[in-house]
């Protein structure tokens, strides 16, 4: 759907994003919420991000798309930081239901901006598709299979390491005897680093290659985390562990998305990041629920935050096996 993004097709996604959320709200009921939030509002919600790479690796950024792709994805993760108290403070005031109409009601009201935004850049000339429809197509995708599957591993790995461990940062944290007041402070912390991350990952793209940036980008989080495993009783451990993990995904969201534009190509930069980022969906079902389990199994997170440490190194290795970056325009990997 990325494909054909233009001004006003993306405001239609934020109404129906918006109707969602508020749909969501009004019902009452559990099947309520998993049409209007899971369904309308996830949809919604996945064509956005689409829509936001493909801005930040567009010719608009010729020359800076790892910044730009950056600053798209810290604004994105720093909703968390900024709008999580707010969040807190409407479900407190006015019950869950309630506060997910407000959101959806919010999300309405800034889609005149967005348009307005949009259409004063110009994105629709810079985000039009090629005319050769072949070029984005699946079946253009094949001969690059290997370095899909490649890049696959890198962002399900990474994703299933954070998912074990910074997915479970408040529950770690309180494992280890970290007070429960702090534990909010914690995780907006550790939202904080995830979208510092992703600034730092697009100075690192537009500088290194695509399989050093990459290599680096897991780094944190194999180490941090497997300090945090060695040490199952501390809470400084865990913290640094914990900041691994979130540095590691901030920094896998922007620079593997450059990586992939810069080495399969613009055209068909769509077509192959929503191939790879199922392989985000595979881990964002199996982590959780695999976490979960392990807890339950060992009624501790160290042995989760170990099978964390591998995951963050087995997507090291897998960006040490990309191919080198193209050294000209149009001269990509087979």
């Amino acid at each position: 759907m990325s494909h054909r993004a233009t001004a006003s097709n993306v405001v239609v996604f934020n109404q129906v994003a918006a109707f969602g959320l508020w749909f969501a709200g009004s019902t009452g009921e559990l099947w309520g919420l998993y049409v209007g939030f899971g369904l309308l509002f996830g949809a919604c919600n996945g064509v956005g991000h689409g829509v936001s790479l493909r801005i930040g690796q567009s010719k608009m950024f010729e020359s800076r798309k790892g910044m730009a792709t950056g600053v798209l994805f810290a604004a994105r993760a720093s909703g968390t930081v900024l709008l999580a108290p707010v969040a807190h403070a409407a479900v407190a005031q006015y019950g869950a239901l309630a506060a997910l109409q407000i959101n959806g009601l919010a999300i309405l009201a800034v889609g005149l901006p967005i348009y307005l935004a949009l259409h004063v850049s110009n994105v629709n000339r810079a985000l039009a598709p090629p005319k050769d429809k072949a070029r984005t197509s699946l079946a253009a995708l094949r001969p690059h299979a290997a370095t899909c599957l490649k890049f696959a591993g890198i962002l399900g790995l990474g994703a299933f390491s954070g998912l074990l461990a910074y997915g479970h940062a408040a529950p770690v944290l309180s494992a280890r005897g970290a007070q429960t007041a702090s534990l909010g402070v914690a995780v907006s912390a550790f939202s904080a680093v995830n979208a510092g991350a992703r600034l730092v990952g697009g100075g690192l793209i537009d500088s290194l290659s695509a399989r050093t940036c990459l290599m680096l980008s897991s780094a944190p989080a194999a180490v941090g985390l497997l300090i945090a495993a060695a040490m199952p009783g501390s809470v400084p451990a865990a913290m640094a562990g914990l900041c691994g993990s979130a540095a590691t995904y901030g920094l896998l969201a922007t620079c593997l998305a450059v990586s992939v534009g810069r080495l399969l190509g613009q055209d068909l930069f769509a077509t192959a990041y929503g191939a790879i980022f199922t392989s985000w969906g595979v881990a964002g079902i199996a982590g959780p629920v695999i976490g979960g389990l392990l807890y339950d199994f060992t009624q501790t997170y160290t042995l989760s935050l170990a099978i964390a440490s591998i995951c963050a190194a087995a997507a090291v290795a897998c960006a040490a096996a990309l191919p080198d970056d193209p050294t000209k325009e149009g001269d990509r990997c087979d």
